[in-house]
């Protein structure tokens, strides 16, 4: 197993566990998340001291619940910050609050839907697409529109485990590769 792939999973792990062990609301998980990915980005060099400080345990703790009340956090990650910090891991915590988006829509059976088609569509196109997608696809789909005109004509729908394409770039695609496999 390479680095990454261990990275990754050591995240996963940590974002199962916190996901095991504290019930939260989708809006306030996301929130939260997000809040906290802003607050690395504009202080990376607090979390940084934050673990790489001489400090004791508890004192680690205070500023950790202090910068969890100055910037409004749950106290569930208040919690995965201290487990993140307690297992000396906080150069995974970007990785992990990744991982907590992905393994919360897993675990309640959420998927996005990305429809691209190449004109826009209208509202009754989107309700049969949207229909269509239900049928196939068990669980709380969230849908989300875009217009690619590299399509040429046609349409694509892409959620994280299914992908499906008509369209003219296909078409196109396709007889290339079957013309450079016959050179």
């Amino acid at each position: 197993m390479n680095r990454l792939t261990q990275k990754k999973q050591k995240a996963r792990n940590f974002a199962r566990a916190f996901l095991r062990t504290h019930e939260m609301s989708e809006e306030k998980l996301f929130s939260g998340i997000n809040t906290l990915i802003e607050c690395c980005q504009q202080n990376p060099l607090a979390f940084h001291l934050l673990e790489l400080s001489s400090a004791h345990i508890e004192q680690k703790y205070r500023a950790i619940d202090a910068l969890s009340q100055r910037f409004g956090l749950p106290w569930q990650l208040a919690q995965l910050l201290r487990a993140v910090l307690r297992y000396k891991e906080f150069h995974l915590l970007m990785c992990i609050l990744a991982m907590l988006k992905e393994e919360f829509k897993k675990m309640h059976g959420i998927h996005e839907v990305m429809v691209s088609s190449s004109h826009p569509l209208l509202a009754q196109d989107k309700k049969d697409i949207e229909l269509l997608v239900q049928e196939k696809i068990p669980g709380t789909l969230r849908f989300m529109y875009q217009q690619d005109r590299a399509l040429i004509a046609g349409i694509k729908i892409e959620t994280p485990l299914y992908y499906w394409e008509h369209s003219v770039a296909r078409t196109i695609r396709t007889l290339q590769q079957q013309i450079d496999s016959q050179e």
